[in-house]
């Protein structure tokens, strides 16, 4: 009954104040359709097919938008990768890597609903440890550079939820 009664309140108190979830302000500058187009990095391909398939869930979850053909989309969406790098971070007492860092840089041009051209550049990051083998595996890489790109990703939502509160196209 407690937890009905708080869950109530700050439901009343969130409503009260006006807040819209990132996803509604998002919308307001992206529309709800969706077109995604992924420039495929020729020297690294396999990275690209991680980012369309991170974007693409991004877009379901975290704006609860749909992905749509090119000619029934409210906006469209092309991201490039610029670049994926891994640094080394710390070193075991052989002097093998078992820290790194992925760093990916992503770009995005996009036409917003109104049809107004933007870009924006996106660099998410992700640290993870390797076996005492210190050997990078593709699997291994393969996770690191998913997960920096949803952070670039998430940044990007970010950032057009943040001109959807203001009012302000991008």
């Amino acid at each position: 009954m407690r937890i009905l009664a708080l869950t109530g309140a700050i439901l009343l108190l969130l409503a009260g104040c006006g807040y819209k979830p990132v996803a509604q302000y998002a919308k307001e500058v992206l529309g709800e359709r969706i077109y995604v187009d992924i420039a495929i990095n020729l020297r690294d391909p396999e990275n690209s097919v991680l980012i369309k398939d991170a974007l693409s869930q991004a877009i379901m979850t975290r704006l609860h938008g749909k992905l749509a053909s090119k000619e029934s989309a409210d906006s469209t969406l092309r991201v490039t990768l610029n670049s994926a790098n891994f640094t080394s971070l710390a070193d075991n007492k052989e002097g093998f890597t078992t820290f790194y860092r992925a760093q990916v840089s992503l770009g995005f041009a996009y036409e917003d609903k109104e049809g107004k051209a933007r870009r924006f550049n996106s660099m998410g990051r992700y640290d993870f440890s390797i076996d005492d083998s210190s050997i990078l595996s593709d699997s291994k890489r393969f996770e690191a550079i998913k997960s920096a790109s949803i952070q670039a990703i998430d940044h990007f939502i970010s950032h057009i939820a943040m001109q959807g509160a203001k009012g302000v196209q991008p």
